[in-house]
């Protein structure tokens, strides 16, 4: 995290020496991972199951970012209030995502080169495809719910196999017809615990893809601009906040391909 940059080796100080952490797997522990905002002390905590695969730095890394946000945004924001520590998901998680593309510039400090050249390449392979499969959670819903009549368990099946092929059709269910004839919806919790909210991980993502792209020619600049972006936490309104952090706004004409262009060639694993 000193390698990632000044503040945010200074946030990780913090929260090693008062341990705002617990990050092992042990028996009776809750499965899952996140970022609490603690009240009483006025800081974050971070939790998490390592498991030793790769997906522990990520989980890390990710959690850490929305740790990093809530720290600045109340150590250095301006009059900070509470309730406006944590912005929506669009916003709040480019905090977390972004910190996750920052993280992984070193990420030879956790493993060998030829490790984390396919750690990157990997993650950028799986934040693509998650931004596939937003997009037929985002659609489904939204027809599903656009026209309740008649809308049947197998219609919804249906429906979703319809997205299915359309946003994912290299997905393989290995012979589970259940799945195969659209029933993997049902095990998408966020349809049922936050109706209409699935796809702004997806806005969230292409503005971390953007500050990961400047921070290929300018790492200094994209820092800053990150860094600002983290500590006005939700004090301005979507398009406002974007606009302070040098972020172009995904729902603009032509910005979703720019930034997927200019990934294209951390997808070459050769190099």
């Amino acid at each position: 995290y000193h390698a990632v940059h000044t503040e945010a080796g200074e946030f990780f100080d913090y929260i090693l020496q008062h341990e705002l952490y617990d990050l092992e797997t042990k028996p009776g522990k809750t499965t899952g991972g996140y970022c609490r905002w603690l009240p009483s002390f006025c800081t974050p905590f971070v939790f998490t199951n390592f498991n030793g695969t790769p997906e522990d730095v990520q989980v890390l890394t990710h959690e850490s970012g929305h740790g990093f946000a809530a720290y600045t945004y109340t150590k250095y924001g301006e009059n900070p209030i509470d309730f406006l520590r944590y912005a929506p998901g669009a916003t709040h998680e480019i905090q977390s995502q972004a910190m996750e593309f920052f993280c992984n510039r070193h990420i030879e400090y956790l493993m060998d080169e030829k490790s984390a050249k396919k750690y990157r390449y990997q993650h950028m392979v799986n934040a693509l495809n998650q931004l596939c499969y937003e997009c037929a959670v985002d659609e489904f819903q939204h027809e599903v719910i656009g026209n309740p009549d008649g809308m049947t368990p197998q219609r919804m099946c249906d429906i979703w196999h319809s997205k299915e092929q359309k946003y994912v059709p290299w997905r393989d269910y290995d012979g589970n017809a259940f799945f195969e004839q659209g029933g993997f919806w049902m095990t998408k919790m966020h349809l049922f615990m936050g109706p209409l909210m699935y796809i702004e991980y997806g806005l969230a993502m292409i503005c971390a893809m953007q500050y990961y792209n400047m921070s290929k020619t300018d790492y200094e600049a994209a820092w800053e601009n990150y860094y600002r972006f983290c500590h006005l936490g939700c004090r301005l309104e979507y398009r406002d906040l974007l606009k302070a952090g040098n972020l172009q706004c995904p729902f603009d004409s032509g910005v979703v391909k720019r930034v997927v262009d200019m990934i294209r060639p951390d997808l070459d694993l050769s190099i």
